[in-house]
């Protein structure tokens, strides 16, 4: 997030008295009241973004809702999604948008947004994202998938943070895990399918190790992705399949 970092310069070079950009007006979905409760600081930071804080009627596939208050060392991110979630259909996914700030003596202060940069998720949630630093930059991991027919899957996407944008290194899903206990059971063991990964990064790489318990087997294995510019090349091995 190295133009975070400039930004916060600027500002501090100009003084207190910067005005405050104005943001893309956005209104929250009903059930955002809940997250607005559970953590408080969603509220004080939808505020800083947009004054009053909006919400819309039920159903309104435009709202917004908190999904995280990522804090790191040059800058803080605000995560929403766009719909109810809970309410949008199985295969319904939703879309994410990045709300950027620069630290400052009166709080978090809005330089940038990228809106709608990912659309990911089931049922109108996106996933799960945990904040990273994969060379040099500031970002965010995004574990996304679902169930489908008795079949579990969840997969990741890399991001970065640049120039108030969220850049994705990976065009294609990584594959995290796999499972069909939905369908299967313990009916079959031939047919079982259990796939389990956990990944870390390590300097300016992805790292997996995956354990493959399908089919009777106990597999295990690492693989490895290394950040090039803006994208991951595979470097180490593959993903195991069933």
């Amino acid at each position: 997030m190295n133009e975070l970092r400039i930004a916060l310069l600027v500002w501090f070079t100009l003084g207190s008295a910067a005005p405050a950009l104005a943001a893309p007006p956005e209104r929250f979905c009903p059930s955002a009241r809940d997250a607005f409760k559970s953590a408080p600081i969603y509220s004080t930071i939808a505020r800083r973004i947009w004054g009053e804080i909006a919400f819309t009627g039920a159903n309104d596939k435009n709202c917004v809702n908190p999904v995280a208050f990522l804090r790191y060392q040059s800058g803080d991110v605000f995560m929403t999604s766009r719909g109810d979630p809970g309410v949008a259909c199985h295969a319904c996914d939703t879309s994410l948008s990045a709300w950027f700030f620069a630290h400052s003596p009166a709080g978090p202060k809005l330089v940038a947004w990228d809106r709608d940069f990912m659309r990911a998720g089931t049922f109108g949630f996106a996933g799960e994202l945990k904040k990273i630093r994969i060379g040099g930059d500031d970002g965010v991991v995004l574990e996304t998938g679902g169930t489908f027919q008795g079949e579990t899957f969840v997969a990741l996407y890399v991001f970065v943070f640049s120039n108030g944008k969220a850049i994705l290194l990976n065009k294609d899903p990584i594959p995290l895990s796999h499972d069909n206990e939905g369908a299967n059971g313990d009916q079959n063991p031939e047919a079982l399918i259990d796939i389990s990964g956990d990944w870390k990064i390590d300097g300016d790489e992805l790292v997996i190790n995956y354990t493959n318990r399908s089919k009777g087997k106990l597999e295990k294995s690492r693989v490895s992705w290394k950040r090039e510019g803006n994208r991951l090349v595979k470097i180490t091995g593959d993903p195991p399949e069933p």
